[in-house]
């Protein structure tokens, strides 16, 4: 979360191009420095299944997530991924990054952009974010659409990291730094060397532009403080998921009340 609400574009038939860097490093600069490069929407995992109330399209992702760690169908992976990006010339953040080897079997050709960052300076920021999910998460999430399919998600999340901590011979769940390049060096062992571009954002605009064949914009490259538009998004989202329960609450207890009182009447 952090990034920009984007809309799906109907004409749009093909994946060009893929933001794999993990959230934190720098993903909501990557979404506007992409979509004026390829001069179309990029999809932002994080900002629109928690800001955009797109029901149908979050729920493609969580059962994407099931269907590939899960059920471990191939077949339904990629037909649920492929109509979760449509509409769309490249996304970021989670959840489309635990797809890469998919999108990239889907979309032939489509490039691929691994944003990195030291990995003692991004686990702070993204430690920083899983201490934003209150108790009772599920719960709170359940009445409002889009942010109610979260929690499949996040079990996406926590699959697609255990795999990972397993393979590298760690014990599952126990997370740190490490992960950073445990997930980039998957992603540069699935992703052909020619379809792959590795730099920080800090880069600017000389090597995304040149890889992407496209003209240097003559503007600044984008910089957004992701920790802090996440921390003030999150307040607002709790504060709303809060008062949604608080509405359903007293409707229910005002329902109630007065059943009762025509009741009390016979």
């Amino acid at each position: 979360m952090g990034g920009s609400l984007s809309k799906p574009d109907p004409s749009r038939s093909s994946l060009e191009v893929i933001g794999a860097g993990y959230s934190r490093t720098g993903t909501s600069s990557m979404q506007l420095a992409l979509e004026k490069l390829v001069d179309g929407p990029i999809y932002h995992g994080g900002t629109q299944i928690w800001l955009s109330g797109d029901d149908r399209r979050t729920k493609l992702w969580a059962l994407a997530c099931d269907a590939k760690y899960v059920q471990h169908d191939a077949a339904l992976t990629r037909k649920l991924v492929r109509e979760a990006v449509r509409g769309y010339a490249g996304l970021v953040d989670i959840p489309g990054i635990w797809f890469v080897p998919e999108l990239v079997d889907l979309f032939p050709g489509v490039r691929v952009v691994l944003n990195t960052r030291a990995p003692d300076q991004w686990w702070p920021s993204f430690a920083n974010v899983l201490g934003h999910l209150p108790p009772l998460f599920g719960l709170l999430t359940a009445p409002r659409p889009s942010v109610r399919w979260i929690p499949g998600i996040l079990r996406g999340f926590e699959r697609s990291v255990d795999e990972l901590l397993v393979a590298d011979g760690r014990e599952p769940g126990k997370y740190g730094p490490f992960l950073l390049d445990l997930y980039q060096n998957d992603i540069i062992q699935s992703v052909p060397k020619e379809q792959l571009l590795v730099m920080e954002v800090k880069d600017g605009w000389p090597p995304l532009a040149q890889f992407l064949r496209k003209p240097v914009p003559d503007e600044d490259f984008p910089r957004v403080n992701e920790k802090a538009a996440f921390d003030r998004q999150a307040k607002a989202i709790l504060i709303k998921l809060v008062l949604t329960w608080v509405g359903i609450v007293v409707t229910t207890g005002s329902s109630a009340y007065l059943g009762w009182r025509l009741w009390q009447r016979q």
